[in-house]
């Protein structure tokens, strides 16, 4: 099955003092970067989604570059975006200041997503749910765009509503794909 991976490179930054994410380096290398390598050895698509497009046009001319539809909603408005610019009938989503992403992990959720069928496959790690490590159908467009409507931001809202819903749990050594970093904090640990 094909599937695109979004790319999710909004927000407004604020613990990190605005800087923009994606954009850190972390080992020498900026984050968007690392990902963008590795998705594009298991993705057919990639659609970086961003307010900034123009941050990223130059840099990956090959890439979809879209903006949020509905601004200032969060990460839900982002995957609305990467949904609706997409050419394929599902999307792996993920944050842009995720710099441990496993290609494994990745991998065996994409394989779970394609054998179970479901409108989304939410990765999890005892029982904590990670949606933006996860997998949706396009089918789910009206469905975010009820949620965007009636005021419910929260991407846990719609793995809420999914009517076919799976998991994909993590095991102990895939945790570190899950990290993200929020803060100057975060990002000097990673870097120690």
């Amino acid at each position: 099955m094909k599937m695109s991976a979004v790319i999710l490179a909004g927000g407004q930054n604020s613990r990190m003092g605005g800087a923009d994410k994606a954009f850190l380096k972390v080992g020498g290398e900026r984050i968007i970067d690392r990902t963008v390598a590795l998705l594009r050895e298991l993705f057919d698509e990639l659609i970086i989604v961003s307010n900034s497009p123009e941050r990223y046009f130059k840099k990956f001319p090959e890439i979809k570059i879209v903006s949020d539809a509905i601004k200032e909603v969060g990460p839900i408005g982002g995957l609305q975006a990467g949904l609706s610019a997409s050419s394929n009938e599902a999307v792996f989503v993920c944050a842009c200041d995720m710099p441990a992403l496993s290609a494994e992990a990745i991998t065996q959720q994409r394989a779970k997503f394609e054998e179970k069928q479901p409108d989304c496959l939410i990765a999890r790690y005892e029982n904590r749910l990670e949606p933006l490590h996860s997998i949706y159908r396009r089918s789910l467009l009206p469905v975010i765009g009820q949620l965007i409507e009636a005021g419910q931001f929260s991407i846990r809202d719609l793995a809420g509503r999914c009517r076919k819903k799976s998991y994909f749990d993590l095991k102990r050594e895939e945790k570190i794909s899950l990290l993200n970093l929020n803060t100057p904090e975060d990002l000097k640990l990673i870097n120690e």
